[in-house]
């Protein structure tokens, strides 16, 4: 159907109001379903229509209608180009008070970071405006915008007589978080007269994280105007050196004052602990322990396990409380903060702090194993899942509570104490495990082979071939496939591959594969040449694929077993069979690709990169994981191309498959435009894929993002792959004026160069 703009601009044009909102609904509703020819040709007045139409339009329509603009701004080349931004920007002098907090909101939400000072000149002009209302609009509007490029300006401004207009600024600062504007910052608390401005500018320091200002904000701490403030920033700088001082604010008579000090020392816990997670390095974490041991005196933990016990507090207050006892493993306090769970079950906090306290938690949570409140169920199986994860041991206790929890009638818990059991790998729970399988196997079938896929063979086949019963047709299923993971002859599997009930045969066909017997390729290979049954030939291209993996280079035939997969390739009939039939391709090449010739891995590498512009986002990601051991320079035209599809799938895979490519500079520069410019929960695939292409030209590029919390993880992964050629780079940084860039940068010397004594200390 033809777009037809007329329609929407002659009745936003209109004086009729409801005629015009309606409009403007229309289109909003309309734009995420426009071809991307149609948004070509009439973007430009399509957006000018929207931005009509959010003149004099109550609020809950407004959100529907700039909910439009987000979507167009997402768009590749809307989002690249000036006029989207310019039309955006010029609406903030409007004099409808609505449009301005619609757009404003809808540049916050772009969270687009690069402008071109051609853009934002409207704005930077304002700052020089006579009129100090349009000062703070154009302060307020460049904070939203996050715009970099104007921090010079912005300081500049700092000088404004106007204090309002000061405040505002600092606020801006603060939005954007350049350290540059530190030293400027800490000027404004030493040598401004005003007490709001010092609120103001301790708030952006917080946010800004540059921890040179520690010094100066502790000096500060006899300004009781500034006490909350200075708390807070203090608590978001996350510096050990804050906590003596954090400590004593302990004693405070005043309690908004004690939650001030708890949630910041909280915060400088959380902190450590995430940056533990994340390098391997734990050195800082165990020194911040150590600290609050010393600070906090038997008196003050007295004091905050009292606030904890008070049911008149904070629910926030109380779970900070326990995770800060915790810290400091306080014997005292374990009792009650297990207890405190009755009141907040399912409280990420204090699940945190009872695994703080390791094996010793368990008893007292055993009690609400048989509580009325589903809740209290699943906060033990939460913990118990947690302990696994950090300690890796278990005992007959915990994994007959585990058992006990899979009885449970609710399915959240259920599956919760499967996840957990996957890790334990223990013998003991095998026959409980069967026989739950016997008796649901609709419900837990599936998951309780994974689960057992992964135990000793022998264990599972002395324990499943016994309790085999033909007749139970329900079970039978997951009963063969777990015959195949404990290494059954194809004998006995045999019977099952023509069985007339097709989820049997099924079975039957999985596996063959799950055995990793050489012979079973020869019972495979007819289903993959036969297209009579598509349920039958995904399972038997499946099960190829666990074969070739499991043989590896030991893999009888390879070039038979590519020709069966290829004629399966030239005469698929269904998204499952071009997506199982790939991805047989992909561990075929990954593990035989000598025995194979290169003309093989270009037609098929071809085959599927000619597929990917016209399929589903789902086959995508199918197709794309395939071709991690096929690509090569020539598919870099169609991976860019794919760089432009908004899904977080998509783009971990297109992202993993640049990191496979040779690192020629093309492809560098393509992996430093996303990292610049792709939307922002995407960027951490691509500094991961600086990270596997070593691409030490970014070392500049990537340091800065070592103080971006969202990212930080992914950066500092992103180096230590790079390995021993980085360290030269990272060394020039350990002087860096920003303190966050020098931790992280010792943490990455000390993280990369233990991973090389790591090798000298293998038995």
């Amino acid at each position: 159907m033809t777009f037809d703009l007329e329609h929407y601009e002659d009745a936003v044009m209109s004086g009729d109001d409801t005629r015009r909102m309606n409009a403007g609904l229309e289109l909003a509703e309309a734009v995420p379903t426009l071809e991307r020819d149609t948004l070509e040709r009439f973007g430009q007045p399509i957006v000018d229509v929207l931005l009509q139409a959010l003149r004099e339009t109550d609020w809950e329509f407004r959100n529907l209608i700039a909910n439009a603009l987000v979507v167009l701004g997402k768009v590749d080349f809307v989002g690249k180009s000036t006029w989207f931004w310019k039309k955006l920007v010029s609406t903030y002098t409007d004099v409808d008070a609505g449009l301005r907090s619609s757009v404003m909101d809808v540049l916050k939400e772009l969270g687009r970071s690069e402008y071109s000072l051609e853009i934002l000149e409207p704005l930077i002009k304002g700052l020089q405006h006579e009129d100090k209302d349009m000062r703070i609009l154009s302060a307020n509007t460049l904070g939203r915008l996050r715009a970099r490029e104007v921090v010079p300006i912005l300081l500049k401004g700092l000088d404004d007589q106007n204090s309002n207009v000061v405040y505002n600024l600092v606020e801006c600062l603060g939005d954007i978080g350049d350290p540059r504007a530190v030293p400027s910052l800490m000027s404004l608390l030493t040598d401004h007269d005003d007490d709001w401005v010092h609120v103001a500018t301790l708030e952006a320091l917080g946010k800004i994280g540059d921890q040179r200002v520690v010094g100066l904000l502790l000096s500060l701490v006899k300004d009781e105007l500034v006490v909350d403030p200075l708390i807070n920033a203090l608590g978001m700088l996350g510096d050990t050196r804050a906590i003596p001082l954090l400590s004593s604010f302990l004693k405070d008579k005043d309690r908004e004052i004690r939650e001030l000090a708890i949630n910041a020392l909280v915060s400088i816990w959380n902190d450590m602990q995430e940056t533990a997670d994340f390098s391997g390095v734990a050195y800082e974490l165990d020194a911040t322990r150590q600290v609050l041991r010393g600070c906090l005196t038997v008196t003050l933990k007295n004091t905050i396990l009292k606030d904890m016990n008070d049911a008149h507090m904070p629910e926030t207050l109380r779970e900070n409380c326990a995770l800060l006892l915790s810290c400091v493993q306080y014997a005292k306090a374990l009792r009650p903060i297990a207890e405190l769970l009755e009141q907040i079950p399912l409280s990420q906090k204090i699940l945190y702090a009872l695994g703080q306290y390791g094996r010793r938690a368990f008893p007292h949570l055993t009690v609400y194993l048989r509580h009325d409140n589903f809740q209290l169920r699943e906060s033990v199986a939460l913990y118990l899942q947690n302990y696994l994860n950090a300690f890796d041991r278990t005992d007959s206790q915990i994994e007959q509570v585990l058992l006990q929890l899979i009885e449970d009638r609710n399915p959240l818990l259920t599956q919760i104490a499967f996840d957990a059991i996957k890790d334990l790998h223990s013998p003991r729970i095998i026959p409980a495990l069967v026989a739950i399988l016997h008796r649901e196997p609709h419900e837990f079938g599936d998951t309780i082979v994974d689960i057992l896929a992964a135990f000793p063979k022998h264990n599972v086949y002395n324990a499943i071939a016994p309790s085999l019963d033909e007749a139970d047709e329900n079970a039978l299923p997951g009963c063969i496939k777990l015959l195949g993971y404990g290494g059954a002859r194809l004998d006995e599997l045999r019977s099952y591959l023509k069985h007339e009930n097709p989820l049997i045969q099924e079975a039957g066909i999985l596996a063959v594969g799950f055995t990793g017997r050489a012979d079973g390729i020869r019972v495979l290979l007819p289903f993959i040449m036969s297209r009579r049954n598509s349920l039958a030939r995904c399972a038997a291209a499946q099960s190829l694929d666990r074969l070739i993996a499991s043989l590896g280079s030991e893999l009888p035939s390879p070039q038979n077993v590519f020709d069966a997969l290829f004629g399966m390739l030239d005469t698929y009939r269904s998204d499952e069979e071009l997506v199982a039939v790939a991805q047989a391709f992909g561990t075929l090449f990954r593990t035989n690709a000598s025995q194979l010739s290169e003309v093989n891995l270009a037609v098929v590498r071809r085959r599927l990169l000619d597929l990917l512009p016209n399929a589903s986002n789902d086959i995508n990601v199918g197709l794309l994981q395939a071709l991690q051991s096929m690509v090569d320079i020539s598919s870099l035209e169609i991976l860019r191309e794919m760089r432009a599809i908004v899904s977080q799938q998509v783009q971990e895979m297109v992202a993993s498959l640049y990191s496979r490519l040779p690192p020629d500079l093309r492809v560098i520069a393509d992996v430093a435009d996303m990292i610049s410019h792709a939307e922002y929960s995407f960027r951490k695939f691509w500094i991961l894929a600086a990270g596997r292409l070593k691409a030490l030209s970014l070392t500049d590029m990537l340091i800065p993002l070592l103080a971006e919390q969202d990212v930080r993880a992914e950066t500092f992964q992103a180096f230590v792959m790079m390995g021993k050629e980085v360290l030269p780079y990272l060394a020039r940084y350990v002087d860096d004026d920003d303190p966050r860039i020098q931790k992280m940068s010792a943490l990455l010397l000390s993280r990369i160069a233990q991973d090389y004594l790591d090798r000298f200390c293998q038995p």
